[in-house]
């Protein structure tokens, strides 16, 4: 079966400013060179532009998957229940 991997912020990067040199969001975002918002929204976003990934990365000094958890999930959606009690097909122990 397929798996489908996801890249996934899930507080990753709070957990890589905690042990950078930058005391909060505001300097960070400074040395990025973005807004700091868009560092607080980081975790939550879907869609991240790859300059600001790359950005980011480089004042981190970590690469740009190491901003990421990656999640493999098991894709059955191919699959369609078949209707079988397997409870009635087991062996039972005696």
């Amino acid at each position: 079966m397929s798996q489908r991997t996801r890249f996934v912020a899930k507080g990753r990067l709070k957990e890589l400013l905690e042990q950078s040199e930058y005391p909060n969001q505001k300097e960070f975002a400074r040395a990025v060179g973005v807004g700091e918002p868009t560092i607080s929204r980081f975790d939550s976003q879907t869609r991240y532009d790859i300059n600001t990934l790359v950005s980011i990365s480089r004042v981190l000094g970590v690469t740009v998957d190491e901003l990421f958890i990656i999640e493999e999930n098991e894709n059955y959606s191919h699959l369609r229940p078949i209707g079988i009690n397997m409870q009635s097909h087991t062996k039972k122990d005696n």
